[in-house]
């Protein structure tokens, strides 16, 4: 009997434990993990692991073991220093705010390796979006390039193999266009620790139509989340926020690309609600990163002096990309 059968039994009794409703140790959710990574696990058992996980939950220590165990089966990307980084849970269609944020934060002199989903339950991802301006696709070796070069990027991290089960797991869930909360944690935690991520902001959405619609959810997601910040040594700041309605115009990659470039060139007709919770979620960030900022102050001057617009320039040229005007993109 091989070494592979044996991982794979122990793979199969592990999610025929879960879905009764018992615990897993890390020596069964690496073998889950492990064999959906390399694809030895049959579409069937994955996504009775994915019920299992979205009708029983799963506990602090498993939600440990799985963001551990997801890392450990993929690559890894490097960086020296404060690696800053942002998430948001999703499920807001026409909010690009990482587009901004990550300008003003490279900008403003830290390191921003920001990798992004494309549609999971909305019309777009950031990457779909980003792919409008440049390409998204890169390897490990090549973001970790753009990052030395300019400070910061925005890419597909569907691309880079970090958190391969997440990944395999995602295109099981995507039919059904949902995910568990626990999940959400998972997914978001285990690809910024793979990215290096050192100091991260989570924008946490909540409302009717979003994946978290009650604010008690919410704040037991956000414990989750801080729990597993500490045991991997990252330091977070989780703006939670009531949120009805996207705040930019558009929905779509085009026109929320078109929303993205409006604020970034201070356009006068440029959509204000996506400006100010971009400026708010930067702000938290850079202060995250150095107590002594006003994030918020620096995050505006930033944006509204151009040199979050001259940084996002030189994003999408080195990622290959060619920089349109807003005015041009309405036509």
């Amino acid at each position: 009997m091989t070494d592979n059968h044996n991982h794979q039994q122990i793979a199969v009794e592990a999610i025929k434990k879960k879905l009764v409703g018992k615990a897993l140790s890390y020596h069964e959710i690496f073998a889950i993990m492990d064999e959906i990574a390399n694809k030895r696990l049959s579409p069937v058992l994955t996504t009775y692991f994915a019920a299992a996980g979205f009708k029983e939950g799963f506990n602090d220590e498993e939600l440990y073991y799985l963001t551990r165990a997801m890392v450990a089966t993929g690559p890894r990307l490097h960086f020296k220093g404060i690696v800053a980084d942002k998430h948001s849970t999703g499920g807001v269609a026409g909010t690009r705010t990482t587009m901004i944020l990550v300008p003003i934060i490279a900008a403003a002199g830290y390191q921003i390796p920001k990798t992004s989903s494309r549609a999971i339950t909305s019309p777009a991802g950031t990457a779909d979006t980003m792919e409008v301006l440049a390409p998204v696709t890169f390897s490990p070796k090549q973001i970790e390039h753009l990052v030395s070069k300019v400070g910061g990027c925005i890419v597909w991290g569907g691309h880079l193999g970090l958190a391969p089960a997440d990944d395999v797991i995602i295109q099981i869930e995507q039919p059904l266009a949902f995910e568990s909360y626990d999940k959400i944690i998972v997914s978001i935690m285990a690809k910024k620790v793979a990215s290096g991520t050192t100091h991260l902001v989570l924008d946490v959405p909540v409302g009717p139509t979003m994946k978290i619609q009650h604010v008690h959810d919410a704040e037991i997601i956000a414990k989750k989340f801080s729990f597993l910040a500490k045991k991997f040594d990252i330091n977070v700041v989780i703006d939670l926020n009531e949120i009805r309605q996207g705040a930019g115009r558009g929905i779509g990659p085009i026109l929320e690309a078109r929303d993205v470039l409006q604020v970034l060139e201070q356009h006068k007709h440029r959509p204000l609600s996506l400006e100010a919770k971009a400026i708010r979620l930067a702000g938290k960030l850079l202060t995250l990163c150095n107590k002594d900022l006003v994030g918020e102050n620096v995050a505006r001057d930033i944006l509204a002096s151009g040199k979050a617009l001259a940084k996002m320039r030189e994003i999408i040229k080195t990622q290959g990309g060619i920089y349109i005007r807003a005015v041009m993109s309405m036509r």
